[in-house]
């Protein structure tokens, strides 16, 4: 009888260990989610009255991290690990900001705790995702035409720039620099399609100007003397110097791209832009 009990008994145990066992795979406080890291936002950004979304950069004030859109508009930001945060993982809120520097910028505030997003709360999802997409309107439409189109390296004449402005907005304010009643006479040019990592300027005016430009179209023809040889054989793209200038638009942002805000800087190249037209070939003489 006493055998009897004592199998019984164990029985019991083996049962209870296995009840327990199952229970500890289960969080006790809320579902699995919760004891999933945090530390990834997702979304998409949509460009209006553009064929492509793709390349706008998503950057969270207070981190300072940043992540550019895809090619459909989607993007994923990782936060840093919370040891190399602010206060070893910061707490609070910070705005995150969707940038493409002819469009009227946007941001949502987000909720962080201990160097985690806080799912489910305000624009996120219980995954992290943005509940809705992001829309960015249109204030500046690009375009610039180049006569000739195609140069030898060893050309020494002059390269026309045409560039038109339509401003889409009822009125954008734009700093560039120019001469006279010529709005726009500097230039970057960026060598593309290679590794070599390539950026010059082009001028024939240097004075800075800040003009508050109406809805409209506007038309500036500048003339760039160019050196032989100045260029080496590639395809370029020559991009007229424009800041569409964000009234609420933190300095950071811009920083965090590693360009000057206002000032002429080779590394405005790094500032996301849609333009259209500017390729210039360059061939081996």
């Amino acid at each position: 009888m006493n055998g009897f009990n004592h199998k019984r008994g164990g029985c019991w145990a083996v049962a209870a260990l296995l009840l327990l066992m199952a229970n500890c795979t289960e969080n006790p406080f809320g579902g699995e989610s919760d004891i999933s890291t945090k530390t990834t936002v997702s979304g998409r950004v949509i460009l209006l009255n553009s064929s492509s979304s793709e390349g706008v950069y998503v950057w969270l004030e207070g981190l300072n991290v940043g992540v550019f859109t895809g090619p459909n508009g989607d993007f994923q930001l990782h936060l840093p690990s919370p040891s190399s945060q602010p206060g070893g993982g910061f707490t609070g809120s910070a705005n995150l900001y969707f940038y493409m520097a002819n469009f009227q910028p946007d941001s949502t505030r987000l909720v962080l705790r201990s160097g985690e997003f806080l799912y489910s709360q305000g624009e996120l999802n219980e995954n992290g995702e943005l509940l809705h997409p992001r829309t960015l309107t249109k204030l500046l439409t690009v375009s610039t035409a180049l006569r000739p189109s195609a140069i030898p390296t060893s050309y020494d004449s002059t390269l026309e720039t045409i560039v038109t402005l339509q401003v889409l907005a009822l009125q954008v304010e734009l700093l560039a620099y120019g001469a006279g009643s010529n709005f726009l006479t500097l230039a970057e040019v960026q060598k593309i399609n290679t590794a070599e990592a390539w950026v010059g300027s082009l001028y024939s005016g240097f004075l800075q100007i800040d003009t508050t430009f109406f809805s409209g179209t506007y038309v500036f023809t500048t003339s760039y003397l160019l050196d032989p040889y100045f260029l080496t054989p590639g395809d370029y793209l020559v991009m007229p110097y424009i800041w569409v200038k964000q009234e609420h638009l933190p300095r950071g942002l811009i920083h965090s791209l590693g360009a000057a805000y206002e000032k002429f800087d080779l590394n405005y190249v790094n500032i996301p832009f849609q333009r259209e037209g500017g390729r210039l070939t360059v061939t081996a003489d």
